[in-house]
Parts: structure tokens; sequence; C-alpha cells
């Protein structure tokens, strides 16, 4: 009895995973697709204007200095982040939606995918030091662990199922 419980409460936490990264997906498909709309000029007028009254009061401003200096960004910047976003988010979305669908080939395309977003985000840590990529690379390893039980899981019972 013991063991089943176990199970449903690894099974729920690694469909709240999946559901995450699903979430992750869509919110990175559709950044990417109002980075692309909108492009580079809107984005720095718009930081501009939430930024100068601020710095109008308070010349000092860590959090607004830090909007000014970070939120301008180049044609080629945003062209780059955005591909960057679409391409992620369409990825995570297709591998995440067959594995709702249980689909044996996407559990090991789910654990390479967030493999490599973690190798990706481990890089981009060191270069900007940015505690967010930690956190997001420890969920990203969480959720790969999860998966990883799912599917041995569910090899284990198709297996059983064969054999019957």
């Amino acid at each position: 009895m013991r063991l089943k419980i176990k199970e449903k409460y690894l099974r729920d936490l690694f469909y709240i995973g999946i559901w995450i990264k699903g979430l992750d997906g869509l919110v990175e498909t559709a950044a990417g697709i109002i980075l692309l709309t909108v492009g580079p000029g809107f984005i720095n007028s718009t930081v501009s204007h939430f930024v100068q009254d601020e710095l109008a009061e308070e010349p000092h401003s860590l959090v607004a200095n830090f909007f000014l200096k970070h939120g301008n960004i180049s044609v080629e910047a945003a062209a780059f982040t955005a591909i960057l976003l679409l391409a992620r988010g369409i990825i995570k979305l297709i591998v995440v939606s067959a594995v709702f669908r249980k689909k044996l080939w996407a559990y090991p395309a789910a654990i390479i995918v967030f493999g490599l977003f973690v190798i990706y985000q481990m890089y981009y840590f060191f270069q900007s030091n940015s505690l967010f990529l930690v956190l997001l690379s420890i969920l990203d390893v969480f959720v790969i662990a999860l998966t990883i039980h799912e599917y041995r899981v569910l090899l284990r019972i198709s297996r059983e199922n064969a054999t019957r």
C-alpha cells in the first residue's frame, strides 16, 4: 500500500512539473511572438517611459537604472531573442503535449530537451550570474528526474501488458 501512495505522489509531482513546463513553453512562445510583433523600438521606448519619472525623482535608483541599462535592446538582439523564445517554447509545447498523450518517444525526448536547456541555462548563468537561471535549472533537473521515473514505470507496465 505504501508503494502505491509513493507512486501516486511521484506521478502527481511529475504532472505538476510537466504542466509547469507546458505553461513555460506557452509563455515563451507568446513572448517570442510579441517580441517579433512589437519590435525593439517599442520595447526601448516603453522601458524609458516607465523609468523616466523614477529617475527624475531619484537619479541613483538601482531598479530604474537597471531597467534603463538592460531594457534597451538592439534589432539583432531582439530578433535572436524572439527566435530563441519561439524555438524553446514550441519545442516544449510539442514534447509536453506528447507526454500528456503518453507517447513513449516523448519521455526520452523530454529528458534530452530539458537537459539541453539546463546546459544552456548554466552556460548563460556563468555569463550573467542570474539566480533565476539556477532556480529554473533546479526545477528542470527535478522534472527530468521525475520524467525518468515515470518513463521507467510506463515501460514496466508496457512490458507486463505485453507478456499477458
